[in-house]
């Protein structure tokens, strides 16, 4: 009897092993269904996550390309403006020095009138010549009037001018 009763309560601690046993197990499926659930989602998330990055890559990739043309873009750009620049400053000398030459010119030119002016009743002996001065002092008023304008034009009106003034330094000459 003593015995019996023994095993009535060792069954009874066992049954309620059993059952402690269960629950846990129990808990472990749902623990474990739970963790497939989320390892599911974040493989999910890494793949997403790995495709984020490839993307990235290869947006990085694409932009360095990007940055690489540019820069060598932006070095021509800036040889093309040194270059601009060295022939505007050139331009600028050759502006400032055909300047000077229509200065020169124009005082030349200025001084010959002059001299011209006091020989007049010299030249009136000849209308023929008249009206070639009248016409050359006309022409020199028009190139002098357009000389600041450009360094072509002014080029070629240096060289209307100097002719002319050894055209009035002959007649001077003649008339002297």
């Amino acid at each position: 009897q003593n015995q019996l009763a023994t095993s009535a309560e060792e069954l009874e601690s066992s049954k309620k092993e059993n059952q402690l046993n269960t629950q846990t197990v129990n808990d472990l499926k749902n623990q474990l269904a739970t963790s497939a659930e989320e390892l599911e989602s974040s493989k999910k998330e890494n793949q997403l996550n790995t495709q984020t990055v490839n993307d990235l890559q290869n947006q990085l990739s694409t932009s360095s390309e990007e940055l690489r043309s540019s820069k060598k873009e932006n070095q021509l750009n800036t040889h093309t403006v040194h270059d601009l620049q060295n022939q505007l400053a050139t331009s600028a000398e050759e502006l400032e020095s055909s300047k000077k030459e229509n200065q020169l010119n124009t005082q030349t030119v200025n001084d010959l009138q002059n001299q011209l002016a006091t020989s007049a009743e010299e030249l009136k002996s000849s209308k023929e010549d008249n009206e070639l001065k009248t016409q050359t002092v006309n022409d020199l008023k028009n190139h002098l009037a357009t000389s600041a304008e450009e360094l072509e034009s002014s080029k070629k009106e240096n060289q209307l001018n100097t002719q002319t003034v050894n055209d009035l330094q002959n007649q001077l000459a003649v008339n002297a």
